[in-house]
């Protein structure tokens, strides 16, 4: 199957290296296929890189240099955790607030429902979640598509596994 090729134990594609150096300009297909692994090197990965270098090499990236400028990554759950409940107040200067599609009056959350009598701290991040009455929420949690009855979290980051 096509989805299996490219996600599975033997092939853990990277943003950077997988998808973004085929499309650089002076790359080639040796140095390509030498770029560091997440998972290990592997024929399947290989494999995918070659399919993933035909397809996407034939385009090249433009980079335009937006000055002054920031660069702000926050590709990680810790390093999204942080901006959302700690430095997102330093980027009001761009819009970004810590509510985004939601009824909630406090804490960081993004399109989610929170009972009006809930209240949310500042250091909580919640996401795609639906927060009902009696909720009692903890400090420093990462809250992701979780519908919360009469709980207390108790871990760093909750997800819904059902």
């Amino acid at each position: 199957m096509l989805f299996e090729k490219f996600v599975n134990p033997k092939v853990c594609l990277n943003f950077y290296s997988d998808f973004v150096y085929p499309l650089a300009e002076n790359g080639t297909f040796e140095e390509y296929l030498k770029q560091s692994p997440e998972n290990g090197f592997s024929e399947q990965l290989t494999q995918a890189r070659t399919t993933i270098w035909n397809r996407l090499n034939k385009f090249q990236i433009s980079l335009i240099r937006l000055m002054p400028a920031n660069y702000i990554h926050f590709g990680m759950t810790h390093e999204m955790f942080e901006l959302w409940t700690k430095e997102i107040d330093k980027f009001d200067y761009l819009g970004w607030t810590r509510r985004i599609n939601t009824n909630a009056k406090s804490g960081s959350v993004v399109r989610s429902i929170i009972d009006s009598n809930v209240y949310i701290p500042k250091n909580v991040y919640i996401e795609d979640s639906k927060v009902l009455k009696n909720v009692k929420l903890e400090k420093e949690l990462f809250y992701q598509m979780w519908i919360l009855k009469l709980m207390y979290g108790s871990q760093k980051i909750l997800y819904l596994v059902d």
